[in-house]
């Protein structure tokens, strides 16, 4: 399993930065969901900027596996729950959408989101 970590200022501009990243990640594993590597991740940073304060730091780590069944993509961001800001509905429904997996759940310093994608389906 190959690993990346990087750590992004709580700036609008650091998801765009975030997903470019992912996109070239899921580009060597499953070209053909390279795309939807970038949205998840686009959107998945729209949750967390919405949930901590301006200028917090938000961890991004991405995992690569090649499975028996296929490539094997996670991203989890993991970010400070300081903002008390409501979640915007609509990342939700398009990671839902977009993703094979997707969940969110407290963590030992925030929150820590996921969204998995799948070579197989």
């Amino acid at each position: 399993m190959t690993t990346w970590t990087q750590d992004y200022p709580a700036f609008p501009g650091s998801g765009l930065a975030a997903a470019r990243c992912a996109r070239a990640l899921v580009e060597q594993y499953h070209p053909a969901r390279s795309d939807d590597g970038y949205k998840v991740v686009e959107e998945l940073f729209r949750v967390a900027l919405a949930r901590c304060s301006l200028g917090g730091t938000v961890n991004l780590k991405a995992m690569a596996d090649k499975t028996p069944r296929g490539p094997l993509m996670r991203f989890e961001l993991h970010f400070p729950d300081d903002a008390n800001t409501p979640d915007p509905p609509e990342a939700h429904q398009a990671l839902s959408a977009l993703a094979d997996a997707y969940g969110e759940r407290r963590s030992r310093d925030g929150r820590l989101a996921y969204a998995e994608i799948w070579g197989w389906r």
